[in-house]
């Protein structure tokens, strides 16, 4: 047996299916991080809160169930010619920062570990399930 479809889409047809329980990615945002940070595409990514130079925070539409069992993976890329090293994206939670909760991924992009700095492209993913 098997299904073959062009589209699938919500119960009203207006939209996409929302995935619950499936092992797939729950939000995802491609951020524009110089100046005032921007989204230029995302799943279940509402907006995106500057906090400080190298800091901002992914607020998502729909919230995760959990803490716990979720995990957000960031990624960035530099700017040519701002630092040779590369950049480290991560996800923050010391106390200082926004606090990581269900609804928003606080980011950190930097050239070593101490230093911040805003980055052109960074992304992150969300896995775990939707509250």
């Amino acid at each position: 047996m098997s299904l073959r479809v062009d589209e699938v889409s919500n119960e009203a047809g207006t939209g996409p299916v929302v995935l619950t329980g499936q092992e797939a990615a729950k939000a995802w945002a491609n951020v524009d991080g110089l100046g005032t940070p921007s989204i230029r595409s995302s799943l279940n990514a509402s907006s995106i809160t500057d906090t400080a130079t190298g800091r901002q925070s992914v607020n998502l539409t729909t919230a995760m169930s959990t803490t716990t069992d979720m995990m957000a993976t960031p990624a960035g890329t530099l700017q040519v010619g701002v630092n040779s090293n590369g950049v480290l994206c991560n996800v923050e939670n010391n106390g200082s920062d926004p606090s990581w909760t269900v609804s928003s991924i606080p980011i950190a992009t930097q050239s070593d570990l101490t230093t911040l700095f805003d980055v052109p492209y960074f992304g992150v993913s969300v896995l775990g399930d939707l509250a």
